[in-house]
């Protein structure tokens, strides 16, 4: 898999450490979200859409069936702030940005592949 597609793994597979109490809590950013990714600099994949979704401000990603394996974590704090960062091998790529009313936008790069892009995401529900 290309960045561009580790980003939306990483948008929706969130799984930085937090205590019990902060999982337990539901945010405004709860629910499904659609984010769009695309590369703007670097030979990596034009654009993904993925499917993601925001449970206690942590993203998670049900991974598709042959998606590889990352260490990955990601948060929404409780002012919108995105913050982003996955890992496959030696690769390492960093996302930030805001969401805010059901939208969002942010960068990204992967200085290890010379790639960077931005991310947009809409609330789709719930």
């Amino acid at each position: 898999m290309r960045p561009a597609g580790w980003l939306a793994l990483a948008l929706g597979a969130g799984g930085l450490l937090a205590d019990g109490a902060a999982l337990a809590q539901t945010t405004k950013f709860d629910g499904s979200w659609s984010v769009l990714v695309v590369t703007e600099a670097g030979n990596c994949d034009r654009a993904f859409r993925y499917p993601v979704g925001v449970a206690g401000g942590i993203v998670q990603y049900t991974p598709q069936p042959g998606a590889p394996a990352v260490d990955l974590s990601g948060r929404i704090d409780p002012r919108g702030r995105v913050n982003v960062r996955i890992r496959r091998g030696a690769d390492t790529l960093t996302a930030t940005g805001r969401v805010e009313d059901g939208r969002g936008s942010g960068t990204w790069r992967t200085p290890t592949r010379g790639c960077s892009g931005y991310w947009q995401a809409e609330r789709r529900g719930p």
